[in-house]
């Protein structure tokens, strides 16, 4: 796939977060999900991929680490009054990530940590000229 593919993969990926969409790419040779979407499929190469809707499909923290143990962010700090955690999240079917999740204390950060894998939603967050996926704990 060329440039001019990958940069509309990119833009496309950025228009459905614009219409509340989280979206996905699919292989239909292997089934794998990519999240975020990437211009092939990572497990058999397949550069024919489908738009898919991840909007509802179940995905899972299966890491939770408080910022400051990674050199927190201070515009994120600020932005969220401190209520935010790194975490590695796995949407069904696709890869885990490195990812933000969003309205969680230090403390709580700290408490979940020891019961992951936790269910976890996507939320879409308008930041610096562009909408973003954080995600949430699904209580």
């Amino acid at each position: 796939m060329d440039k001019q593919n990958y940069e509309r993969i990119n833009k496309k990926f950025y228009d459905f977060l614009e219409e509340g969409k989280v979206m996905g790419r699919k292989c239909p040779a292997c089934g794998h999900v990519e999240f975020p979407p990437y211009i092939a499929c990572n497990d058999c190469g397949n550069f024919e991929t489908e738009w898919v809707d991840l909007t509802n499909a179940p995905a899972q923290a299966t890491s939770l680490v408080p910022p400051s143990m990674l050199f927190g962010n201070p515009e994120m700090q600020k932005r969220f009054d401190g209520n935010y955690c790194y975490a590695t999240v796995q949407v069904e079917g696709a890869d885990e990530y490195n990812s933000v999740v969003l309205n969680i204390t230090p403390e709580k950060t700290m408490e979940l940590s020891r019961k992951v894998p936790l269910e976890v939603r996507p939320t879409i967050i308008q930041e610096d000229g562009y909408k973003m996926v954080f995600w949430e704990i699904a209580e």
